[in-house]
């Protein structure tokens, strides 16, 4: 998904351009649930709904990532801390 980037297209029969995702980026990225198909197999148009399903979940994993590493980060921390406190010791 977050290879997906924003295009600008128009739409047959309508004046003026929109942005947003095409279905072909959708439907090559392997995002098969998201991209909506025509009648012969081709990608056709987006359920963004879904999409916004896909993004949910996403940054979910990123939150978890996020969390795990502030753990990690904290846990460094109080370990330099206490080092310093024996260098310190150490060095008086």
């Amino acid at each position: 998904m977050l290879a997906l980037e924003p295009k600008q297209y128009g739409r047959k029969g309508q004046s003026g351009k929109e942005i947003g995702y095409l279905a072909e980026d959708v439907d090559q990225l392997g995002l098969k649930g998201v991209a909506v198909y025509d009648a012969e197999g081709r990608p056709d148009a987006i359920d963004y709904p879904k999409l916004v399903i896909y993004a949910n979940e996403l940054i979910k994993q990123q939150h978890q990532q996020l969390t795990k590493q502030a753990d990690e980060i904290e846990s460094l921390r109080n370990a330099v801390d206490q080092l310093k406190s024996r260098l310190d010791a150490i060095s008086r």
